[in-house]
């Protein structure tokens, strides 16, 4: 609201902010605040409010808050203050935002679409705000000559990445998780080193995505194939490969029997006993329950288990699959 003739302007009611919304914002935005509140002003007919902030003793009004502070504290009030169920769309809401306050608003857009089922759709090109999401609630849109296509569970930031003034790797090999681009990794570095130097192992997320992200960097030109879990399965004329086995790659090592043991051994850790005692059925945490009772950091943890699984099947298991790699790298 623009406002002239300022001897007309008047303050009017305040609304106070509750503390658990102050908490949120606080939280995105990494400090904590001592109070929030809204001024009420009035000039003329016109009506608006005024964000004001308190922190370290000082007040000081959105006029002298940086662009992200203020949309955040607008945001968040808005989402929690409208009826449950509601519509929002929102472009670039990390806009003004540290990295950090990207990803931690990302996570508050989860939440408050958990507790009150709003609808939220918004436009991005952070990759901290991608990362947040699950891979089912991430699209990417890509434009060429025949219109426009859509991609499920792939992060556009990535694909950007890839695309970026020659710095990405030039094949790209694309897997579900972390835990696979560490297995794949450690199989390539088993059989050939160098080849780490020409490829770029991208997680992705769930085969579906992994799919996808073969078709959108065939499309645009860029040499890429995909290692997917050995439960789904290859597709060799869709350059989707698999990795040994018959069961996710987490399955598949964790229950190795040379992998049981040397847990057992070194840490202390019944493998079977102690997923059974958590209840970990979802294979996407056996690493994290394992390390936990182990006491152990989990990139370690998951690192050991996997040299010591490829050193029990041997090269031969994954040779195969590692040629294809270094004869399209």
């Amino acid at each position: 609201m623009s406002i002239y003739k300022g001897s007309s302007f008047a303050l009017t009611q305040r609304r106070d902010i509750p503390d658990d919304i102050k908490v949120k914002v606080g939280r995105i935005l990494g400090q904590q605040y001592d109070e929030l509140h809204f001024q009420g002003i009035r000039h003329g007919k016109n009506k608006a409010e005024l964000g004001i902030a308190s922190r370290y003793g000082a007040s000081y009004s959105e006029n002298n808050m940086g662009f992200g502070e203020g949309r955040t504290f607008y945001m968040v009030d808005l989402l929690e203050r409208s009826p449950d169920r509601s519509l929002f769309v929102i472009e670039e809401p990390e806009t003004s935002l540290h990295e950090h306050a990207e990803y931690e608003f990302a996570k508050y857009l989860i939440d408050v679409c958990n507790r009150k089922h709003h609808q939220i759709i918004f436009t991005t090109h952070s990759d901290r705000m991608l990362k947040a999401m699950p891979s089912e609630a991430r699209l990417m849109l890509y434009r060429d000559i025949n219109g426009v296509s859509s991609f499920e569970g792939l992060s556009s930031t990535r694909a950007r990445a890839m695309l970026s003034l020659g710095e990405q790797k030039e094949l790209i090999v694309f897997v579900e998780d972390d835990f696979a681009a560490l297995l794949l990794t450690e199989m390539i570095r088993c059989i050939d080193q160098q080849i780490l130097s020409a490829i770029n192992i991208e997680p992705v997320g769930d085969t579906k995505a992994v799919r996808n992200a073969v078709k959108l960097m065939d499309q645009i030109g860029k040499k890429s194939l995909a290692v997917r879990d050995a439960d789904t399965g290859p597709s060799v004329k869709d350059k989707l490969y698999s990795f040994p086995g018959t069961m996710p790659p987490e399955k598949e090592v964790y229950q190795n029997d040379a992998v049981r043991e040397m847990i057992q051994n070194s840490f202390g850790v019944d493998v079977n006993n102690t997923l059974a005692l958590r209840d970990v059925d979802d294979h996407h945490y056996f690493t994290q329950c394992l390390a936990h009772e182990a006491s152990a950091n989990n990139d370690y943890f998951r690192a050991v288990a996997i040299n010591c699984y490829l050193d029990d099947i041997g090269e031969v298991a994954f040779e195969e699959l590692v040629g294809v790699i270094k004869n399209s790298a």
